[in-house]
């Protein structure tokens, strides 16, 4: 029978809003609002201010591009470099875009890129 041990009284679950953000999502447009129904609305909307993030292309070939704007690029999360992700502390990011980057040699049909942000206290 395992031993129940309480070494933190009072302290449990947290209710209320979850003060963290985190989602996969799967890149397979080719333009910035490509999956939205209007074709402008971005990928991503964080609904709190945050004290930073990170994006990760989990992806080992494709090559994802990242716009905070969605009308240009502003990162490109390249899984061959060390660019594959990038941790921003200080920025508060509300909304961004993506989209499989257009090159010759880009042969991928789709990649996974997470998200992850944390809300100021």
């Amino acid at each position: 029978m395992p031993v129940l041990t309480n070494n933190f009284p009072g302290i449990g679950y947290s209710n209320g809003r979850n003060p963290n953000y985190f989602q996969k999502f799967l890149v397979t447009a080719t333009g910035f609002g490509s999956n939205s129904a209007s074709g402008n609305q971005p990928d991503g909307v964080i609904l709190f201010a945050n004290a930073g993030f990170y994006m990760i292309n989990e992806d080992p070939v494709a090559i994802v591009e990242v716009s905070f704007t969605g009308n240009s690029v502003d990162l490109e999360l390249n899984p061959t470099l060390p660019s594959r992700g990038f941790v921003f502390e200080s920025r508060v990011l509300s909304k961004f875009w993506l989209r499989l980057q257009q090159a010759p040699v880009q042969t991928a049909t789709q990649a996974i890129v997470s998200v992850a942000a944390w809300k100021m206290r």
